[in-house]
């Protein structure tokens, strides 16, 4: 249309009596006036929020060490690479393997923290516990930590 920054505008109505012939009308606005409708150009949309990425700190264990035949516990603490705050949103998930071969544990993803839970075998004396971690956000990050396991 070739219109860039606006327009103006008005508004005429008339009508005519069928028998009479009088002829009646109004104009918008009143007198020698227009309106005036300006284009504008919205704003950007803002940026999209920057990627979550997160970020697995120094596991705390319980016991210190893994012993064989007993429970061993460790929570990951997890934050957001955007405000260092606890990650609550995404999905982790734990790989737990002694001397290369799979072991069954539990694991949770709440509140920033993740946390695996293995039975060690009581056949693993002296054997490296090796727990993968991988936890997903809009990234993903994957860390693997080694726990020697005591008698």
């Amino acid at each position: 249309v070739g219109i860039d920054k606006g327009f103006g505008f008005w508004l005429a109505t008339e009508t005519e009596a069928q028998i009479s012939g009088d002829v009646w009308g109004d104009e918008m606005p009143d007198g020698n006036y227009m309106y005036a409708y300006f284009l504008t150009t919205p704003p950007p949309p803002p940026p999209p929020p920057p990627a979550v990425k997160p970020m697995i700190g120094k596991p705390k264990a319980t016991p210190a060490a893994p012993v064989a035949g007993k429970k061993f516990t460790v929570r990951f603490p997890v934050t957001s690479s955007v405000d260092k705050k606890p990650l609550k949103i995404g999905t982790a998930e734990c790989k737990t393997t002694v001397a290369g071969k799979t072991v069954r544990h539990k694991h949770t993803f709440r509140g920033g923290v993740l946390k695996a839970t293995v039975k060690i075998p009581k056949a693993a004396k002296g054997k490296k516990l090796r727990i993968a971690v991988q936890v997903t956000a809009d990234k993903t990050t994957r860390k693997v930590f080694t726990f020697k396991v005591k008698k």
